[in-house]
């Protein structure tokens, strides 16, 4: 079961990194468009949010599933969103502004969009340094509030991609999309609405049992 366990993450990190490998061959080889930073920052930000998206899904989907194998998928993906969106960073702090302080704050001051996707950047941070062993036995009594900001830092994450790809105050449709799902799994995360789909699920499986 251990083995099972330790599959799964694995096969999701060796993706994400021939991902990421993928992206670096595209953007020497000009694969890329004419517009090879661009695609690569857009990419590289999108990878990360689809990532976060996956992290947040586990405990619903095990709630719903009772599947405990999914569990050490959370850590991943969330650990893979964090890598994606440090990507992220430096294409646009190295290779767009090529680390030009004034021209970065500048950036921040007409393009308001990039100042939540900052802050979004933080969460991820403090979430991803509190899974180190050590650091998470530190704050094991406040660790699982901690990891709450997951939410927030998805809501950071929604504004900053509706403000990099919108268009004359016209939002994006996947942004909406995203948003609603992001609501759905925090419902599904409410307590009440936790316990009473686990007494579902249960009810369903004893019933199964004895008709078998």
């Amino acid at each position: 079961m251990r083995r099972n366990t330790k599959l799964l993450p694995r096969i999701v990190s060796v993706t994400s990194s021939l991902m990421f490998l993928f992206l670096v061959i595209g953007y020497f080889a000009g694969w890329l468009g004419s517009s090879s930073l661009r695609n690569a920052h857009l990419w590289t930000g999108r990878v990360a949010f689809f990532f976060l998206l996956l992290s947040l899904t586990i405990t619903p989907l095990r709630t719903i599933t009772g599947w405990s194998i999914i569990i050490p998928l959370r850590k991943t993906f969330g650990l893979n969103a964090f890598y994606w969106a440090s990507a992220h960073m430096l294409v646009f702090t190295v290779l767009i502004y090529h680390m030009n302080l004034p021209a970065i704050l500048e950036a921040f001051s007409f393009r308001r969009f990039i100042i939540p996707g900052a802050f979004a950047f933080l969460i991820l941070a403090v979430l991803a340094l509190t899974t180190v062993g050590p650091i998470k036995k530190a704050v094991k009594k406040i660790w699982r509030r901690i990891h709450m900001w997951v939410y927030p830092a998805n809501v950071l994450v929604l504004l900053h991609y509706s403000g990099a790809t919108s268009q004359e105050g016209e939002v994006e449709p996947l942004v909406l999309i995203a948003a609603v799902y992001v609501a759905i799994l925090f419902i599904l995360r409410l307590k009440p609405v936790k316990m009473a789909i686990i007494r579902r699920r249960l009810g369903t499986q004893q019933i199964d049992m004895s008709s078998n």
